[in-house]
């Protein structure tokens, strides 16, 4: 089992996913990582996220603290 602890939402590992390849993982975990955005950093539009993957494969998710569970999600 898997517990992911989001620590700073601000560091969710954003990356070009041309470079999913690079990862030698399953093409199952493709659509986990997938994540489009608006920000230019690294690059603008379709990007790796290992939170997003992290927070949907996890068995659970935790925050540091209950306050910033609640700050997360308003």
């Amino acid at each position: 089992k898997v517990v992911f602890c989001i620590h700073n939402i601000a560091y969710q590992g954003r990356f070009s996913f041309a470079d999913f390849s690079l990862l030698n993982l399953p093409e199952r975990y493709k659509s986990s990582f997938d994540f489009m955005d608006g920000y230019m950093k690294p690059v603008k539009g379709r990007k790796i996220n290992w939170m997003k993957a992290a927070i949907l494969e996890a068995h659970r998710v935790l925050t540091v603290s209950p306050n910033y569970a609640k700050e997360l999600v308003s």
